[in-house]
């Protein structure tokens, strides 16, 4: 048997002790392996001078159930119980500090999405005014050039640039109110994740 055979072997036998036990093992081993080849013993031979992986298996896990269970004595038990009773208003009062932290936190977010939100919304406004001073400017030049055609010209020049001025507004409402919609949505999965789940992880 080589040494990758008797390893997977040994861990195949291993599989019912904890895994930090079972890899220390068999580190071990595959370390006196490569000793005992550098001592100038073939694979094969220095496989067969460790021994048997059933063997060596029984022996391991025997050892380890026989390794004493650490357990709570009745004394540590009883002097944690107290020491929760007297720490109980420290307890409360971080418990306290931190839903106020959290809840601040979320004010802060929610807060902050109003703020950003107040730009496509004036961009918006914006755009609304240019349509209605497009609408009269255009619509009132006509009256105007009945009297002075000079000034019907102006405002008619007038309309058709808050008209275009109303094209540019509303473009750049509509990519303005995607992007933050994206934006919004990745900050309430940022708050879903974070937040609210390890909440619900913790049965609060």
């Amino acid at each position: 048997m080589n040494k990758i055979g008797f390893l997977e072997r040994l861990e195949n036998l291993l599989q019912g002790i904890d895994k930090k036990e079972r890899d220390k093992a068999i580190s071990f081993y595959s370390e006196m392996i490569d000793d005992f080849i550098e001592d100038g013993l073939t694979e094969i031979e220095a496989v067969e001078k460790v021994g048997k992986p059933g063997e060596i298996a029984e022996q391991i896990i025997t050892e380890d159930l026989s390794k004493p269970e650490k357990t709570m004595t009745k004394n540590k038990k009883t002097l944690i119980s107290i020491l929760l009773i007297l720490g109980s208003p420290l307890w409360v009062v971080l418990l306290l500090a931190a839903g106020c932290l959290l809840l601040a936190g979320c004010m802060l977010l929610f807060a902050g999405l109003i703020v950003i939100w107040l730009i496509p919304i004036c961009v918006g406004i914006g755009g609304v005014a240019c349509l209605i001073m497009a609408t009269v400017s255009v619509l009132g030049s006509f009256a105007i050039m009945y009297q002075n055609m000079a000034l019907g010209i102006i405002q008619l020049g007038l309309g058709l640039f808050t008209t275009g001025s109303f094209v540019l507004l509303f473009i750049a409402t509509a990519k303005l109110g995607r992007f933050f919609m994206a934006v919004t949505k990745q900050a309430m999965n940022l708050t879903n994740t974070y937040v609210f789940q390890r909440i619900r992880g913790l049965g609060v």
